[in-house]
């Protein structure tokens, strides 16, 4: 698969945004540890806007997983998921072989930065 990934090195925050449109897949890491279950990474909500298909890779119970379900944005895997992970990489490049993957158009508004601002307001 070496050859269908690109690294683009150092980026503006505009390219990244530009590059997270442009792309199939989006690749979410967070690290395997109890102390990151509870970490929702800004990242998410910028490839949610994207609206391209999410794989997120992190701790058993992250809190985004909750998210990306919801949303249906993507799949989260465990690392210990290797083959269920490698199946949906295969499935995800065989589609891209048939086409280019269609855009997630399931509402994301409440998770927007203006409705986010709203509900932290509101228990302030």
């Amino acid at each position: 698969m070496g050859d269908y990934i690109e690294r683009h090195g150092y980026l503006t925050h505009a390219e990244a945004v530009d590059y997270q449109r442009r792309s199939q897949v989006l690749v979410l890491l967070e690290i395997d540890s109890e102390e990151t279950k509870g970490i929702i990474p800004g990242k998410l909500f910028e490839y949610m806007a994207a609206r391209r298909p999410i794989i997120g890779i992190g701790p058993v119970n992250w809190e985004v997983s909750d998210i990306i379900r919801k949303t249906e944005s993507g799949v989260v895997f465990n690392y210990d998921d290797h083959s269920k992970l490698k199946s949906t990489l295969l499935r995800i490049f065989r589609e891209y072989g048939e086409g280019e993957i269609p855009p997630k158009t399931t509402d994301i508004s409440e998770f927007s930065r203006k409705e986010l601002t709203r509900k932290l307001a509101k228990h302030l």
